[in-house]
Parts: structure tokens; C-alpha cells; sequence
């Protein structure tokens, strides 16, 4: 995940006019990892961002990455296109790990005052569920299980919300 943050960057910084901006936000939503903090690399209307989440779904520090393009000056309609990474990390070496990432394109507004601003956004969202499930009866051993659907949370019992944003920030 930390490579597909840096190639997110360098892919990013050639499509960026200068100056650029850099921005520091607090948020919850999968571009913040659900709840955390995002920096945010900024020309005028492309951008390029990475989040550290406070806690994921498991309890461990999560990570997110994407891009976006406002319709003004770092400010108007905001359209992300991001992924988030989760990943129990208790049971990393183990066979009960769990990963699950969370993909979404959310369009929202972002209000702009001076150097701080308000962002509100709202999206449709893909997982990609990877855990172990139960035992082969013939070699004990847990099976990896592989699911794909719809909706912000992921998982089986999913009640497919959208991916749902809200952030506050200022440029530094």
C-alpha cells in the first residue's frame, strides 16, 4: 500500500500546475481512512492526497491514498476518485489475516475561506474482502476467502451505504 501511495504522488505531480499547494486536513470518510488525518499535494484543480487513519476497522492504524479534481481554485465541486487499506495487523503472520480495501468516487463541495476549508462528499464505494473462513475438513488448515461487492463497509452482511466524507482543513 505504502508503493501505491508514492506512485499515486509521482503520478500525480507532473499533472499539477505551480505552484503547488499543500493542505492538512482532519476527517472521517475512506479518503481520511475513516477517521484521521490527510495531507494534500495541490495544484489549481488536480490534486494528489495520502491519509494515516487513528484506527481501522481492526483497531490498527490504516492508510489511504487518491486523487481529485476541484472545478475552481482548490475550492467548488470536488470529484475523488481513492482507496483505503485495512489490514489486521495482530494477525499479519498468522492465517487468520484479514485485508480488506475499500475503493469509492465521491462527489462533493469544498468551501474555501483564506487558507482553511470545509469539504463535504458523498460516493458509491467497491471492497475487496480477503480473510480466512473455515476449515478444510481434510487438512485443518483455514481457507483464504476472496469477496467482491458494493458498498462502504464490506463484508457479506454489508447494508451497502456509499462512501460518505466530511472534512475540515487548512493550506500550510
Amino acid at each position: 500500500m505504502y508503493r501505491l501511495i508514492a506512485a499515486l504522488i509521482c503520478a500525480a505531480t507532473p499533472a499539477l500546475a505551480d505552484p503547488l499547494h499543500y493542505s492538512l486536513s482532519a476527517g472521517a470518510g475512506h479518503s481520511h481512512s475513516l477517521l484521521g488525518l490527510r495531507l494534500e499535494i495541490a495544484g489549481e484543480h488536480w490534486g494528489g492526497f495520502a491519509a494515516a487513519g487513528a484506527s481501522n476497522l481492526y483497531g490498527d492504524p490504516g492508510v489511504a491514498a487518491g486523487a481529485r479534481w476541484t472545478s475552481g481554485d482548490r475550492r467548488g465541486l470536488v470529484l475523488s476518485l481513492h482507496a483505503d487499506l485495512f489490514q489486521d495487523r495482530s494477525a499479519a503472520l498468522s492465517e487468520t489475516r484479514t485485508t480488506l480495501v475499500v475503493a469509492a468516487l465521491t462527489l462533493g463541495y469544498r468551501f474555501r475561506y483564506k487558507r482553511f476549508w470545509m469539504e463535504a462528499a458523498a460516493g458509491p464505494a467497491i471492497y475487496f474482502d480477503s480473510h480466512y473462513g473455515t476449515t478444510d475438513s481434510d487438512s485443518e488448515r483455514p481457507i483464504l476467502q476472496r469477496q467482491t461487492g458494493f458498498g462502504a463497509l464490506g463484508g457479506q452482511d454489508n447494508p451497502r451505504w456509499p462512501d460518505l466524507e466530511l472534512a475540515f482543513g487548512f493550506e500550510l
